[in-house]
């Protein structure tokens, strides 16, 4: 699995793309607590979120509280100009069995 972080200030919600064989979908990370912007730990290979606790692993699904629920995701791909494309999830979110927006 590969994570990558697009450059800001082109998006103004924060994603991750996590690209594998599977999939190509990006996370949002905005925490489903406080709506704090969750940082990607490396070194944990977790998002983080330093003031209240919250950890989600890297599908963003929540692994400690106080965040209710999972990240939110998107389909993210990268067009043929090298541009990354995001396309809304309207389908049920794979990482649990709510929906995601």
């Amino acid at each position: 699995m590969e994570l990558i972080k697009p450059l800001k200030p082109y998006f103004k919600i924060s994603m991750m793309f996590v690209i594998n064989t599977l999939a190509t979908y990006g996370i949002n990370e905005v925490c489903t607590h406080l709506g704090c912007v969750v940082p990607w730990n490396k070194a944990e290979n977790k998002f983080l979120r330093s003031c209240h606790g919250s950890q989600y692993n890297a599908q963003g699904r929540v692994v400690r509280g106080p965040a209710p629920l999972s990240l939110a995701v998107a389909h993210g791909d990268i067009d043929d100009g090298g541009k990354v494309v995001l396309v809304p999830w309207v389908e049920t979110d794979f990482k649990t069995v709510f929906w995601s927006n």
